[in-house]
């Protein structure tokens, strides 16, 4: 048993993945249709002294606390959110390394990892077009070895889905299904 209150089961997603695959647009498509309780790495970094404008600073600022605190940083948010919430649904958007996908895995066990990727051409793509509407500050951030951590979490993910060729709504209705024919089992 994890540290999840049975008294109302609550499901805990964390999803995983490079920038610009389509987790925070498939975590905020879970808010507004699922009424999910999104738990936001870069709000926590944002709250932890990390600049609301610059990835790049984020990533500075989530590297200095994934060395101090091998992901509790993320996770002990996460438990927080767990505890306190009404909602059913808590998705964690996201997952960077490895220490932070075992750590959330040790402490709820339940925790379903889903791990987002597209080819690097549309990733490019779609950064690129991030870059042009003011969404993001630096092509460099790409290449920050955090990029390179949260790929290695998709070995721990239980779903893999490449979004190369899908729209966000298709997105949104594979893991949502995914998640129904999980809760239907465990009912």
């Amino acid at each position: 048993m994890g540290s999840c209150p049975q008294r109302h089961r609550r499901l805990l997603v964390a999803l995983s993945g490079p920038l610009s695959a389509g987790k925070t647009t498939l975590a905020e498509r879970f808010r507004r249709d699922r009424q999910a309780l999104v738990v936001s790495a870069r709000q926590i970094l944002i709250g932890r002294g990390g600049s609301a404008t610059d990835r790049s600073e984020l990533q500075r600022r989530g590297a200095e606390l994934e060395a101090q605190t091998h992901g509790s940083w993320l996770v002990e948010p996460v438990l927080d959110a767990l505890k306190s919430a009404d909602n059913r649904l808590v998705i964690v958007d996201s997952v960077r390394t490895v220490a932070q996908a075992q750590s959330i895995k040790q402490k709820v066990p339940e925790t379903i990892l889903i791990h987002l990727t597209a080819s690097e051409v549309e990733l490019s793509r779609r950064f690129g077009a991030g870059l042009a509407s003011g969404n993001e500050s630096s092509p460099d951030v790409r290449n920050h070895p955090t990029e390179t951590h949260a790929k290695k979490v998709a070995r721990y993910a239980v779903l893999v889905i490449d979004t190369t060729d899908l729209a966000p709504a298709s997105v949104f209705e594979r893991v949502a299904s995914f998640l129904d024919q999980l809760s239907a089992a465990d009912r």
